[in-house]
């Protein structure tokens, strides 16, 4: 028999009786079936010597032992030594390990993912940016009453509410003057930009789920990236991997513990959650660590191999290899061969019973030393992508584009604010000079002439007074009882008539009303 982590031992190496691990438990039951005793006759072994294989292990055991007790993984080279393999008890499936994704989280509701797209700047930013914005249009109406339609020089809450209600693609500004359009423009393009960003990102974040950042989908791909691979070394899965990855970077270790700790990189003595870690040397980590899936399930839940459950299955299986004892295929001189003919007889009976599943469970249960259970299990399939929040190093350049514009938008604002006293003050001068110099004259001051403003006067006056009229002449037929179909006909004629001098006179009170704003200081 082989010492191992499936044997438990007493200090003077004499086997538990309370329990005596998983392979003595199977060889107590084998007994009870097959009425044969073990206990009184059985050496226990190291692993081979420096220069022999664990495949020399096993050919010497079964040349001098009936039985050898251990997780003997089936292999053709093994076979053609002669050797047979009882009904398995050991799965030998040959995988790789590794560290855990840290920032892998599970799906969970979160009342806060629809601002998950921005980081906490850029939320910052925008609420900034619209404050800003409505303030610097409200200065603008102020300065130039003209800027807008809406006349929103009396309320700043209402250009707040404006410039952010932008921000869902909606602009309900009407500017007037060439700053309140620049003006428009850069805060709609900012608008478009924010939002374009926002929906790709977002849906990113709705879609995609959180993955590694490299997701190793087998051993063959970790080969194929120069993965640094962890081994226990002169086993029969290092030969296996070996034999089919020739180019592997393997990383052969003494012992099985060994491969675990060049993974997560702790060493033994202080592998606790509770205490301060230290780590071996760079040259001595690795990416993975090649195991078998029955060897995972025990080192799994052991504290100093995996500590905190930092290691994780990674990937799928290699391959399908099972794993138990060993016999000598002799049928001649010493009869082996009978003896694995019982023992798959009685092995098959157990695990139709589920006997052997039982032992593996209450094994695991027995021997675990981590505080909390950590999954031996494959790991459930990942979609890909891994979304980010976009920060404002993303996207500070179209702020800084948008109050680039606001600041032109301002100096144009009150350049033209000036601009505009200016020309008032100069053109009052000038009526003043040129009012002085017609008195001198004899001729009426230009105040007096008839404009072109008097003249849309007379127009509109001229309009109001036909109107009644026409309003008298209708009361005054319906009183004296006219043919009915004569007044609809008539009424239809100048109704027409009427509608095209109204439409004179909205141009005119348009052109009027322009007037007035040019003139206006």
């Amino acid at each position: 028999m082989r010492r191992n982590n499936f044997f438990n031992l007493n200090d003077d190496e004499s086997i538990n009786e309370d329990y005596p691990g998983l392979a003595g438990v199977l060889m107590d039951e084998l007994a009870r079936r097959a009425n044969f005793t073990w206990r009184d006759s059985f050496v226990m072994l190291d692993r081979p010597v420096d220069g022999r294989s664990f495949t020399d292990l096993l050919e010497w055991t079964t040349l001098t032992y009936d039985l050898s007790v251990n997780w003997w993984t089936w292999t053709s080279e093994r076979r053609s030594l002669g050797i047979d393999f009882p009904i398995p008890w050991y799965d030998a499936s040959i995988m790789i390990v590794g560290k855990k994704d840290k920032d892998a989280n599970k799906d969970k509701f979160d009342i806060l993912s629809i601002f998950a797209p921005f980081d906490l700047g850029v939320w910052l930013m925008i609420v900034l940016t619209m404050i800003t914005s409505g303030l610097l249009y409200f200065f603008m109406e102020v300065m130039d009453p003209a800027t807008d339609r809406s006349q929103l020089q009396f309320n700043p809450l209402s250009s707040i509410f404006l410039a952010s209600f932008a921000f869902t693609g909606h602009f309900s500004f009407e500017p007037r003057t060439m700053p309140a359009r620049l003006f428009g423009f850069s805060l709609t393009f900012l608008a478009l930009i924010i939002g374009s960003a926002y929906t790709a990102n977002l849906a990113s974040f709705l879609v995609v789920k959180n993955t590694p950042k490299l997701e190793i989908q087998s051993l063959k791909h970790a080969v194929s990236l120069g993965m640094k691979l962890c081994t226990y070394k002169d086993t029969a899965e290092e030969k296996m991997v070996l034999d089919a990855f020739p180019q592997a970077n393997m990383d052969r270790k003494s012992t099985e513990q060994q491969s675990f700790w060049g993974v997560h990189g702790i060493v033994p003595e202080v592998a606790s959650l509770t205490t301060t870690a230290s780590y071996i040397d760079d040259t001595d980590l690795c990416d993975f660590a090649i195991t078998s899936y029955s060897s995972w399930r025990f080192w799994s839940q052991n504290q100093d191999t995996n500590p905190g459950c930092r290691l994780g299955w990674v990937g799928r299986k290699f391959n399908d290899v099972p794993a138990g004892f060993a016999t000598l295929h002799d049928s001649g001189d010493y009869c082996t061969s009978f003896i694995n003919d019982v023992l798959n007889l009685h092995l098959d009976e157990m695990r139709s019973s589920n006997f052997i599943d039982m032992a593996w469970k209450n094994h695991i249960v027995r021997t675990a030393t981590t505080e909390q259970e950590c999954q031996d299990t494959p790991p459930p399939p990942k979609k890909a992508g891994n979304p980010t929040d976009l920060k404002l190093k993303n996207l500070g350049g179209i702020f800084i584009i948008h109050f680039i514009f606001c600041f032109i938008t301002l100096l144009m604002t009150i350049s033209n604010k000036y601009l505009k006293m200016f020309s008032c003050h100069r053109n009052k001068n000038n009526k003043k000079t040129k009012n002085t110099q017609e008195n001198n004259d004899g001729k009426a001051p230009i105040e007096e002439r008839k404009t072109d403003g008097d003249i849309n006067d007379d127009v509109l006056k001229a309009f109001y007074d036909q109107t009644e009229s026409e309003q008298f002449r209708i009361i005054q037929r319906i009183n004296n009882n006219d043919k009915f179909e004569e007044f609809i006909r008539d009424s239809s004629s100048r109704q027409s008539h009427l509608e095209k001098q109204m439409s004179l006179v909205i141009e005119l009170l348009k052109d009027k009303n322009e007037n007035n704003e040019s003139v206006s200081c």
